[in-house]
């Protein structure tokens, strides 16, 4: 799968306004939607030279923490080249933390880029920037990488982060943290 070239405006003032989203683990109506070997991932989708904006968060992708048998992978954030990376520009301060009704969703962390759980991943040639607002959420970032582990435990597959030639601009008038790119933990 592709996203290219598309012009997302959203109403930032909505708290669950993001401009690409995309879930393996989810619940609707009670059950549990989750994937439950890799065929069932969201894996191998590139996201280049899109422009989002007035959106609570910019891109955000969720997995179920890697496994030997569940391994979101091979996804794709920008490219490589300045052209094929995203136009990123975020922001709520109203955002309760754990806001989303989706499974693994986090409000407490609100970033441009949010890459959750999942294995093997680029995240290339984007161009980030929060708008100037005081953040009440823990963190405001431009990248966030979540564990990839299940409970705290590191995963049992090796896997591979490449984040590279992003541009990011963060400003928070508020008293959270702030970073421009935060792998997290796992």
């Amino acid at each position: 799968n592709t996203i290219k070239n598309c012009t997302i405006t959203l109403n930032e003032n909505y708290p669950n306004s993001i401009g690409v989203f995309s879930t393996s683990t989810s619940v609707a109506a009670g059950t549990t939607l989750a994937a439950t070997s890799s065929a069932g991932t969201n894996s191998f989708n590139t996201f280049i030279s899109n422009t989002i904006s007035n959106v609570a968060y910019g891109i955000y992708l969720i997995a179920l923490p890697v496994t030997a048998t569940v391994y979101e992978t091979g996804n794709v954030i920008g490219g490589s080249t300045p052209v094929l990376g995203n136009n990123i520009t975020f922001g709520n301060t109203n955002i309760a933390l754990g806001t989303g009704v989706w499974s693994r969703f986090s409000g407490v962390s609100i970033a441009g880029i949010h890459y959750r759980n999942g294995g093997d991943v680029v995240i290339q040639n984007n161009t980030i920037a929060s708008y100037p607002l005081a953040y009440g959420q823990v963190n405001c970032g431009g990248i966030f990488m979540s564990s990839a582990g299940t409970g705290g435990v590191a995963p049992v597959v090796a896997y591979s982060a490449r984040v590279s030639n992003n541009t990011i601009s963060i400003v928070n008038n508020g008293a959270a943290a702030t970073s421009g790119i935060d792998f997290g933990y796992g």
